[in-house]
């Protein structure tokens, strides 16, 4: 009965090793997957400021230049 006994209990020991096992590399695939996703949100961030600053980037000198003409200031580079 002993020797039953000691098998069994190696057996739930060795089970439950496997499971933690499991589990810490489940977790680890979270974190992982986590970072991409963190990732492919500041590249879409990204994309977004690059393009607005692009578009909106010549209206916005415009209107700085508009407003330091209006103080006396001096050239705004090449806006008339």
């Amino acid at each position: 009965m002993l020797k039953y006994t000691a098998a069994f209990s190696n057996f739930w020991r060795a089970a439950l090793s496997r499971a933690a096992l499991s589990r810490a590399a489940l977790s680890r695939g979270d974190r992982g997957v986590t970072a991409v996703e963190y990732a492919l949100i500041l590249a879409l961030i990204a994309g977004v400021i690059i393009v607005v600053v692009t578009t909106l980037g010549t209206d916005i000198q415009n209107a700085f230049c508009t407003v330091t003409k209006s103080l006396g200031g001096g050239a705004c580079g090449n806006v008339p």
